[in-house]
Parts: C-alpha cells; sequence; structure tokens
C-alpha cells in the first residue's frame, strides 16, 4: 500500500458523519487502523463501543475521490499529513483524549518539542502583557523550550516573536486551513515559524477562520504543551479555554498576575485565585516543570541580550533617555536639550533600526 493510499484511508474515515475526534481515536484503538475499520462489520463496531450514528454512518459511506486532491494539493504546497500512526505525530498531542487524526504541518515536528510551552493570552495586549510575554518566550526558549501559540495579534505574536529572537523553536497552530491567506502583518512571522519550528491545522486546505474552529484549534495548542501560561485575558476568553483544556488534559496552568483594574487582567487573576502557578519569571515555570523538561530546576536562564544597531552620535544621545518604561517625546526633547523637531526625527530613524518602539500618545519605549 502506498503513502497516499494510507493517507486517503485516515481522511476518509474522518468523513464519516458521527466520527469525531473521540470516536475516531476509540475506532483507532479498537481496529488499529482506518482501512481495519472499514473493514469492520456491524457486531464490532458495536462491540468496540459505537453508537447507531457512527455505525450507520460507516455502513452507509463511500469514500469520495476528491480526497486525493486534497492530499496531491497538500503535497504541492509542501505540506505534510501526519496521522495519529505516524512516529511524527507528537506524542504528548496523541495522549489527550480527543487528538486530531492527522494534523497539516508546514515545516518540522522535533523530538525536542517534548519540552513545549504554551503560551496564549489577549489579542488587545497591553505594553505590559507584550513585553511579558516577549520576555518569558526569550527566556524559556533560551532554555530549550519549543513555545507554542496560534500566532494571533498581541500576546500569541508576542510569544512567538521571543522564540525567534533567540533562535528558538516555536509551534503556530492555526483556526483554518494552512493555505488560507494570512493577514499581511503575520505572513513574514508564518515564514519564520515554518523554517524553525512548524505550522499545525487540522482543518482541512480551504477551510476559513470561522469563529467556531478556535477552540478545537486551543485544545491543541494545550495538547502539545506540558503546560499552558496565560499572560493577559477577560473573562470567557480563548486563552481561558485553552486553560481549561489544559486543565482537563492534565496540564499545568501557569498565569501571570495582572492590573485589578484592567479588564484584560480579570481572567487571569482569577485563574490564580483558582489555584493556577504564579508567574513571574521563566525560573518559576522551569521550577515547577524541570523533571518533565529534563532541566535542572535550580539551573539558572540565562539574559537574553539582543545585538543592538549601530547608532550615531545623535541617536545615541537620544536613545540613552529611553528604558523599558514608556517616556513621552517632550520628556526627551528636554532630557537630551534638543529641539521636539529633531529628536521627532531621530526617533524615526531609531524605530527604523528596530531600536525603538513608539506606543499610542507620543510615548516610547527602548526595543
Amino acid at each position: 500500500m502506498t503513502a497516499v493510499d494510507s493517507r486517503f484511508s485516515w481522511l476518509a474515515l474522518a468523513a464519516v458523519p458521527g466520527i469525531g475526534p473521540v470516536s475516531y481515536k476509540a475506532l483507532i484503538t479498537a481496529f488499529g487502523h482506518p482501512e481495519g475499520v472499514f473493514a469492520a462489520d456491524e457486531a464490532a463496531l458495536r462491540a468496540a463501543g459505537m453508537g447507531d450514528r457512527v455505525v450507520k454512518g460507516l455502513m452507509a459511506y463511500r469514500p469520495r475521490p476528491e480526497l486525493h486532491d486534497e492530499i496531491k494539493k497538500a503535497e504541492d504546497l509542501g505540506l505534510e499529513i501526519i496521522t495519529l500512526a505516524d512516529p511524527a505525530y507528537p506524542t504528548r498531542l496523541q495522549a489527550i483524549p480527543d487528538p486530531p487524526p492527522y494534523i497539516y504541518v508546514k515545516g518540522t515536528i522535533s523530538d525536542n518539542d517534548a519540552a513545549a510551552m504554551a503560551i496564549v493570552g489577549s489579542r488587545e495586549a497591553t505594553h505590559y502583557g507584550r513585553e511579558v510575554s516577549v520576555r518569558l518566550a526569550r527566556d524559556l526558549a533560551g532554555r530549550g523550550m519549543t513555545i507554542v501559540s496560534g500566532l494571533a495579534r498581541g500576546v500569541d505574536a508576542c510569544a512567538h516573536r521571543g522564540a525567534l529572537d533567540v533562535g528558538g523553536r516555536t509551534i503556530a497552530v492555526l483556526g483554518c486551513g494552512l493555505d488560507y491567506p494570512l493577514p499581511r502583518d503575520t505572513v513574514d512571522m508564518a515564514r519564520q515559524i515554518a523554517a524553525s519550528g512548524a505550522l499545525i491545522a487540522e482543518f482541512p486546505l480551504g477551510t476559513t477562520p470561522s469563529p467556531e474552529n478556535f477552540p478545537k484549534r486551543n485544545r491543541i495548542i494545550s495538547g502539545l504543551s506540558l503546560g499552558t501560561l496565560v499572560v493577559e485575558a477577560v473573562h470567557g476568553s480563548g486563552s481561558l479555554i485553552t486553560a481549561q483544556y489544559a486543565k482537563k488534559q492534565g496540564r499545568t496552568v501557569f498565569a501571570v498576575p495582572g492590573n485589578i483594574i484592567s479588564s484584560r487582567s480579570d481572567g487571569t487573576n482569577a485563574l490564580l485565585k483558582e489555584g493556577a502557578r504564579l508567574v513571574m519569571t521563566a525560573e518559576d515555570i522551569i521550577a515547577e516543570l524541570g523533571a518533565s523538561t529534563g532541566k535542572k530546576p535550580d539551573g539558572v536562564i540565562k539574559e537574553v541580550v539582543l545585538p543592538r544597531p549601530l547608532l550615531t552620535p545623535e541617536e545615541e544621545k537620544v536613545y540613552k533617555n529611553l528604558s523599558r518604561e514608556p517616556v513621552h517625546i517632550d520628556r526627551l526633547s528636554s532630557n537630551a536639550g534638543m529641539a521636539v523637531h529633531q529628536v521627532s526625527g531621530i526617533l524615526m530613524m531609531l524605530e527604523l533600526k528596530g531600536a525603538v518602539r513608539q506606543l499610542p500618545g507620543k510615548m516610547f519605549i527602548a526595543d
């Protein structure tokens, strides 16, 4: 049997009405392979615990030939279809109650991804949330942990960026088909992630990012990971859904404490009240997960220092007045002893060099 034929049977079984991830896993456990499921009679299916809908669906189902087109299109796009029976299928994901029967992958799955940490949070993250996400992801990736998130703007993007900054591995789990056009501001990051980790989806090619896809996607984010860290989240957000999946999967939930008067911290602070592990540094996570990651809990995390671009004397004069706390342009002008319009031009050059980031209200921070 060819690899294409094997993948066809996996796709075909998933297309049978009434079969979801839980029943799919049960069928594979009982019969070993989709072809064994299709060959089973009604008595054997019922003995495996299948109800009327699944049994009738299997008895009546005829595989659709166009599934071959799906496999061919994936190959043309440079994607892998990795099934539950494939040795490359992530072990931690395979262990959850409802793993996807197969995943589409752009990039590579590594054995080192067994030591993975999910970092999720608000799309509308505050400066604090973005800063914390980047810093923790850098420190964890610098220790060899794979950072898993969802490639959304805000905390997700910052987590991926932190891992990429230090040459670490990161995995993005998407709520659409891997061929679906991504927003312009995430295309370059997705390319970098695929080159140094993987883009993953369980959805067929051509699937649009519909709202109902994201809760399903979130169980994969937590399922790939030793634990899930929530940085910022409002009540009822997708990040809290990911945390709930992590609990059900027996994984550790972590949370960053937030501003008690900010709604964006309501979810994380509530998680802490419910028993989530409080995180202030990457050491807090390593200490909790050290045995699982193979790292010594008392190991020292070296602070990652990224190279700063060369600055002109005028740029240096402005830059030395910046820090990780926002500073208004008027104060920069005063401290540097330069006119506001001069400082504005210098800040623009510093932004282009990646040394400075502008925040709303003419506020600036060192980047």
